[in-house]
């Protein structure tokens, strides 16, 4: 996530964004693409973490990790800021241990694993 708001497509995003704070008829176009994007980098933040959202600090926790991310990109702007992204990264994943979590569900292959073991130990006598 951190790397994200570091790469070139974030960088040449916010210079969208810049000029639309200043126009409002681009703003106005430019505020859907910003909202659906908010919304799938917290659905994917969520699913990468397993989250269980419905813990408000929990929801609270993923929102505050996507807004350090993005000060942590404006911060990389003007210089090379990747030793204190990766410092502040290393301290913050700590952190993020203390989230709640869904109960682990099976994988696709584990799922199939399991079906197959149910449905042969079902077929001998």
């Amino acid at each position: 996530m951190l790397e994200f708001y570091a790469s070139e497509a974030f960088k040449a995003a916010l210079q969208i964004w810049t000029v639309g704070a200043s126009e409002p008829a681009l703003r106005e176009r430019i505020r859907p693409l910003e909202d659906k994007f908010a919304r799938g980098i917290y659905d994917q933040a969520v699913r990468f973490l397993n989250a269980d959202v419905s813990d408000e600090r929990t929801h609270r926790f993923i929102q505050t990790t996507l807004d350090l991310a993005r000060g942590l990109g404006l911060a990389d702007l003007l210089s090379d800021d990747s030793a204190k992204r990766k410092r502040i990264a290393k301290f913050w994943a700590g952190e993020m241990r203390s989230i709640r979590q869904l109960p682990e569900q099976p994988t696709d292959d584990a799922a199939s694993a399991a079906s197959q073991e149910v449905s042969e130990r079902t077929r001998k006598p």
